[in-house]
């Protein structure tokens, strides 16, 4: 069907936006964490293209902000960010439609998900090691 339930306070999003969120967090994306001092999991895309940052919070929104000016170009870069909990929805909203990043994702899922199952110190550090 071409629109889905998004996770994000009973909005409705269709299917080719997730599509492209996931596309763009494939390739300008980070899920990263805090571990084991703040057992945060985040997600953040960072770009200079405001345009782009500002759709991605309209589609699911974060935090948004103006970071430091990037070291090879004159242009601010913007961040959009998830804490853990929106990490987690945002994580599986967008998971069927990853390329690259979903050994990452799934990592990250199982991090977020705080029930006692999981060796979660064993999951921060697949999670920092997949990123290398």
């Amino acid at each position: 069907s071409p629109v889905r339930a998004t996770r994000t306070e009973g909005q409705t999003m269709r299917n080719v936006d997730i599509a492209w969120l996931a596309g763009i967090f494939d390739g300008e994306g980070t899920v990263w964490c805090r571990w084991p001092k703040r057992r945060n999991v985040i997600v953040e895309i960072k770009m200079t293209h405001k345009l782009t940052i500002e759709r991605i919070h309209e589609l699911f929104p974060g935090r948004m902000a103006r970071g430091q000016l990037s070291g090879w170009s004159i242009k601010p870069q913007w961040r959009w960010s998830l804490d853990t909990l929106g990490t987690q929805k945002f994580l599986v909203l967008v998971l069927p439609y990853l390329v690259t990043k979903k050994g990452e994702a799934k990592i990250a899922i199982r991090l977020c998900d705080r029930s006692g199952v999981e060796d979660m110190d064993a999951l921060a550090a697949a999670l920092k090691a997949s990123r290398l």
